[in-house]
């Protein structure tokens, strides 16, 4: 999987996985026992669309980030680990939303309306 570099505001980079396709996106993080600090997954969508996640099969909490246009629209905190059916819907209509670990976001200040840019690889 490839990784893009995230910078949020003036948070640390994130060093995100890039989840593009259905089955990757769908996969997301679960399986995993944990991140990095300063590690994450960022879901890119190809058109504007309003997502729905949940943290079936997750190991450990995390932090969400929507985001249109470069910048966050929503944010979700500690999403629990394997939180059973509860579903998280997007604020509107958005293009990436980033995934790091819980209490991150609180961490670094991260509040909507802050810029987001990706950095892809080559």
């Amino acid at each position: 999987m490839n990784q893009s570099l995230v910078t949020i505001g003036n948070a640390p980079v994130i060093y995100a996985d890039i989840a593009r396709t259905h089955a990757e996106q769908a996969l997301g993080l679960s399986g995993r026992t944990s991140l990095f600090e300063n590690a994450g997954m960022v879901f890119v969508y190809d058109e504007p669309t309003s997502p729905t996640f949940w943290m079936h099969g997750m190991k450990f909490p995390i932090d969400l980030l929507w985001s249109r246009g470069g910048v966050i629209t929503g944010i979700e905190e500690r999403m629990p680990a394997d939180g059973g059916l509860a579903l998280y819907n997007s604020p509107g209509q958005v293009d990436l939303v980033v995934e790091v670990s819980a209490g991150w976001i609180a961490t670094n200040g991260i509040k909507d309306g802050d810029s987001l840019r990706v950095q892809w690889p080559h």
